[in-house]
């Protein structure tokens, strides 16, 4: 998700970013920590400061084991990188099965079909909503409509395919193609 992290020890990473994506993403390591068996940095505190001047989120997280991905990847055999596409498709499947929670206790939300945070507070997902222009002049904001929504898993895939050589372009769609990804 959004924002900077900065080791602050071995082990523990801070995180800051805008409230709402820090609030967020607190909420998203919680419930897929909860629900699935992903890998996800265990949160050991978090806040907001509203009464900045620039109101910040911050996460102190633990720091996940590893390297990253996009610096190791031209190192790594054929083999290897088949084993870390099938882990990724693994945990993609794992996050299609996730049932979507309850809306909060007395929300006007429906009981399934609403988009939000786990706890039901709004969000914005450019992937997911276009704003739209007013037409009349005296309506003062404009509206958001799910008819700009994208399948990320074909625009995931055009932009990835210009980073990767052509042998691993081909197991990554022989692996992640659609047909294999539905549920």
């Amino acid at each position: 998700m959004k924002g900077k992290a900065f080791r602050l020890t071995s082990g523990l990473v801070l995180k800051d970013g805008q409230p709402d994506d820090m609030a967020a993403e607190v909420e998203a390591l919680a419930f897929v920590a909860a629900h699935t068996s992903i890998p996800v940095p265990h949160v050991k505190y978090h806040w907001l400061e509203l009464n900045r001047r620039e109101p910040r989120g911050y996460i102190v997280m633990n720091l996940m084991p590893g390297e990253m991905l996009a610096r190791v990847w031209s190192k790594l055999s054929p083999a290897q990188r088949q084993h870390v596409m099938r882990s990724l498709s693994g945990y993609v499947s794992q996050l299609r099965l996730l049932s979507q929670p309850p809306p909060p206790r007395l929300s006007p939300l429906p009981p399934k079909g609403w988009i939000g945070s786990t706890s039901g507070r709004g969000f914005m997902d450019c992937s997911m909503t276009t704003q739209i222009p007013p037409s009349d002049p005296l309506q003062r904001r404009a509206t958001s409509t799910t008819s700009g929504y994208r399948d990320t898993r074909f625009l995931l895939g055009a932009q990835t395919s210009s980073r990767m050589s052509d042998d691993a372009w081909h197991c990554a769609t022989t692996i992640l193609s659609p047909s294999r990804m539905e549920t």
